[in-house]
């Protein structure tokens, strides 16, 4: 993004600082759905200490409570990578190199058919650094296993995914550099490709060990409920994350769009995405309703699976940011699940909630997956932390940065 398009929204990102906001409970909008942890997500007493450091397997453990460990293992990997990989293009080498972007984005489409499809032949990655190399190369153990598991209708399913969110990905904020001000209905056409759900709900047959078939795909209530899904969660993640982009200069936001819109305070702004979330949420049960209605015997068990999955991605995604540090801090959520923050950054935790222990350090440098991390992306502790915790049973992936 050039200095002109950079600065044009200076006087927004200099009015966020300082303002306070609420955001409601998410548990209250599906109050129904229960976390349901997979038993088996915490393997030892080692692992224990970095999970509960990071919270990050949360998502994994309840997107996938019933599967396999070995599923468990790769569903966690891919979640991770989504992070990794999107961070590249919001935070890291190619947060305002244009040219670069595009080369990369295209060399990741290549991946993605080769892949998952067999079609063409795998880019040469060589040209670009290691943090660009990384970024494809750890989601290798993933998809060698998805492949081993799914028909290739069904992993046709989540290339056409994979290729849709690639495609969408740009420099930080580039929206802005298309419309000085988007309205909602741009930001939402362009934010349902970058945030990824869909290519996550692709993942259901994987995790639930079914097939599907592109008409079954293909129907309207099916369709429906991936879109109130998908929205559900880009609504929830872009409440949770907003104060995290502002502070790292990003406006690509729901939260700046409606303020600039509808010419409101980020609190009320805050409470307008609620409201929508809630919209989302009555269409969701709707569409569950008739893919129930219109199922055949012989879609039953799809059906069944994939509201079960959308469910779980939706509600699983908001718990995880609830149980982790990422967007906020424990003292900053109240006994309600609301939570009360002032934009800027995270107030300094009181006296009893710092840890001065230095066993996270000691703990990661025991395994080579954390140069790998240093190489990769300035990402969040968060999935540094993930990554070194899970190392010891990914000795695959650890071997991508030898």
């Amino acid at each position: 993004m050039d200095t002109t398009h950079r600065t044009i929204h200076k006087s927004l990102r200099v009015s966020l600082k300082g303002q306070n906001v609420t955001i409601p409970s998410m548990y209250e909008v599906f109050p129904e759905w229960k976390p349901q942890i997979h038993p088996q997500w915490v393997v030892d007493k080692r692992t224990a200490k970095g999970l509960k450091a990071a919270d990050f397997a949360v998502f994994a453990a309840v997107w996938n409570p019933k599967c396999s460990f070995e599923v468990l293992c790769t569903a966690a990997k891919y979640y991770a990578w989504y992070f990794v990989y999107d961070d590249i293009f919001d935070c890291g080498t190619l947060k305002y190199n244009k040219s670069a972007a595009i080369e990369y984005r295209d060399a990741s489409l290549q991946y993605f058919k080769f892949f998952l499809c067999g079609e063409g032949s795998p880019p040469d990655l060589s040209s670009f650094d290691t943090e660009l190399r990384n970024g494809l190369h750890c989601w290798d153990e993933v998809g060698t296993h998805i492949c081993q598991v799914n028909s290739k209708e069904s992993r046709q399913v989540l290339c056409d995914e994979m290729l849709r969110y690639v495609g969408s990905l740009d420099n930080v904020d580039s929206i802005f550099e298309i419309y000085e001000t988007p309205s909602p209905e741009q930001y939402w056409e362009r934010r349902e490709a970058t945030a990824a759900v869909h290519c996550v709900s692709a993942t259901i047959p994987f995790v639930y060990g079914i097939d599907v078939t592109k008409e079954q795909m293909e129907a309207q209530a099916m369709k429906d409920l991936w879109r109130h899904t998908s929205f559900f969660v880009h609504i929830s993640n872009d409440m949770f994350s907003f104060r995290k982009e502002v502070n790292d200069d990003q406006i690509e936001n729901l939260i700046p769009v409606l303020m600039m819109n509808e010419n409101v305070t980020c609190n009320e702004a805050m409470q307008k995405g609620y409201a929508l979330l809630q919209e989302e949420a009555a269409g969701f049960y709707d569409a569950k309703k008739r893919l129930i209605a219109d199922a055949k015997d012989e879609d039953k068990n799809v059906s069944e699976a994939f509201i079960e999955g959308c469910l779980n991605i939706a509600m699983g995604l908001a718990h995880w940011s609830y149980c982790g540090h990422r967007y906020f801090k424990p003292w900053e959520r109240d006994s309600q699940d609301v939570i009360h923050f002032t934009v800027g950054p995270p107030p300094a935790p009181p006296v009893s909630a710092v840890c001065t222990s230095s066993e996270s350090e000691s703990f990661l440098g025991k395994f080579p997956i954390w140069d790998m991390c240093l190489n990769l992306v300035h990402f969040s502790p968060l999935i540094i932390w993930t990554v070194g915790a899970i190392a010891p049973r990914f000795t695959k992936l650890a071997s991508v940065s030898a």
